[in-house]
Order: C-alpha cells, then structure tokens, then sequence
C-alpha cells in the first residue's frame, strides 16, 4: 500500500507547508503577546515550557524555511 506521499506528492508538499505556516504565525502570534511586557529588564520572567516550544516552533520555521524550495 502506498503511502500519501507516494500517491500524491504536491498535494503533500502543499499541506506540510500549510501547517508550517499556520505552526510559525501561531509562534508569532504567541511571541507578540507574551512579549509586550518584556522590556523589565534582566531577571524577567521568561515564560512557561508552551512558551518556549512555541519560540522554538519560530526558530526552526525561520531557519527552515529557506530550503523548502528545495522540495519543490
């Protein structure tokens, strides 16, 4: 049996980039609003591990992202 991928390739590509998408621009989203309050200084509270995974979530997109193009 063939997998998804296998059967239809673009359609893949297409949804994988999609949630991607949605994964960085709910990081940002997420980073903007835990961010407002961040300019106290050294010492501020840096977030909970949702926090975190989700700047992390950012990151990866943003270094990613470059060689999907690759895929294509």
């Amino acid at each position: 049996m063939a997998s998804v991928a296998q059967r239809n390739p673009a359609r893949f590509q297409v949804g994988v980039l999609a949630s991607l998408l949605a994964l960085a621009a709910l990081g940002w989203f997420l980073t903007n609003e835990r961010m407002v309050g961040m300019d106290a200084g050294p010492g501020t509270n840096p977030g909970s591990l949702g926090f975190y995974v989700s700047s992390w979530v950012v990151m990866m997109a943003a270094m990613m992202f470059p060689s999907i193009g690759r895929w294509c």
